[in-house]
């Protein structure tokens, strides 16, 4: 009798030690803390790149539109009106063309694929300057294959190759005269020698559209 109480009591020991060990588990399992995908082992959320350099999307989109603007200001085309001979040489034509880059030397070539100067004439010197007068005068200077281009003209022609270039040049920098000279001299032709700057010939211009060239 007495070792079937002791039986009893050994039993009644041993449920109470896997009751304590199996509270004991659960109380770890609710201890364990959960960590997230948006925490790391810091316990910090991550932030997009643009914060951490104290970028707001604002400031982003602000940056990508002045991208696009300085992307979109290099393709922009300067209007330059060019006078060239009309077919018949008895008057002019005129066009306004884009060019990219609007300077003496885009200018002259607008004219060369006009026929007003030859391939092969080029720029020795421009500037524009504001005579003692007040007069905004530009002068030109340009090489010897251009006189020698004019050396072959009729007179009436010749008239018509130096109004394209001079009312070119006056419209574009919006000058009073025009001082053309050949390799830093007087611009002499088979007609005349040019020492006085030219002013806006007075011949009548015809407006054609670009594509019309």
């Amino acid at each position: 009798m007495k070792n079937k109480y002791n039986l009893l009591f050994f039993a009644a020991i041993s449920m109470l030690a896997v009751c304590i060990c199996v509270s004991c588990g659960k109380k770890a399992e609710e201890a364990e803390p959960t960590i997230t995908q948006e925490e790391t082992n810091t316990g910090v959320t991550p932030k997009p790149i643009d914060v951490l350099l104290g970028e707001s999307e604002d400031d982003l989109f602000v940056m990508n539109e002045s991208e696009q603007y300085l992307e979109t200001a290099s393709e922009i085309f300067l209007p330059t009106y060019i006078y060239y001979a009309s077919k018949d040489f008895t008057h002019l034509m005129l066009v306004e063309e884009e060019l990219a880059q609007k300077n003496e030397d885009t200018i002259l070539s607008a004219l060369a694929r006009h026929n007003i100067v030859t391939l092969d004439t080029k720029v020795n010197s421009f500037s524009v300057v504001v005579t003692e007068e007040g007069k905004v005068r530009v002068a030109l200077d340009l090489n010897s294959k251009f006189a020698k281009y004019l050396q072959t003209m009729a007179e009436k022609s010749e008239e018509i190759i130096l109004a394209s270039v001079t009312n070119t040049f006056l419209d574009n920098y919006d000058a009073d005269e025009l001082l053309l000279t050949v390799e830093g001299m007087p611009l002499k032709t088979s007609h005349n020698t040019y020492k006085e700057p030219f002013t806006r010939y007075d011949i009548w211009a015809e407006a054609v559209a670009a594509d019309g060239q």
